[in-house]
């Protein structure tokens, strides 16, 4: 087995890395935040803008988000679509249900008017 060996640097002051890149300009919170729905595109600089916080989007971001967008839309219409077929064969079992029913109960009024003549009949009302 090998030893681990730890090596410890100090910087002194004078002595300390400096980074040669400075970030200016940082996003403010609300610009984090932002989905940046709404876009304004400048054609003549080829920038695109965030109507909400001002702040310059990357045009392929903006470009990716819409195409998510459509093809959300477009799955979100098929599944529709399903569904409205699926409601209009449930209206059309629905439909033929009550035209049996319907039938059922022309039935049962014929057949109740002939027990009730029967029964007027047997007790002598109607000759």
């Amino acid at each position: 087995m090998t030893d681990t060996k730890i090596i410890h640097v100090n910087f002194k002051d004078e002595n300390k890395p400096v980074l040669s890149t400075v970030v200016e300009d940082k996003k403010s919170w609300q610009q984090e935040r932002c989905k940046h729905h709404g876009v304004i595109i400048n054609e003549q600089y080829r920038q695109v803008t965030c109507k909400h916080c001002n702040c310059v989007v990357d045009a392929f971001d903006v470009l990716l988000s819409r195409c998510h967008d459509a093809e959300h839309v477009v799955r979100e219409i098929g599944e529709l679509m399903e569904k409205r077929e699926e409601l209009r064969k449930s209206v059309d079992e629905l439909l033929k249900a009550e035209k049996n029913t319907k039938a059922r109960l022309r039935s049962a009024r014929t057949d109740l008017l002939f027990t009730e003549n029967k029964m007027a009949q047997l007790k002598g009302e109607v000759g």
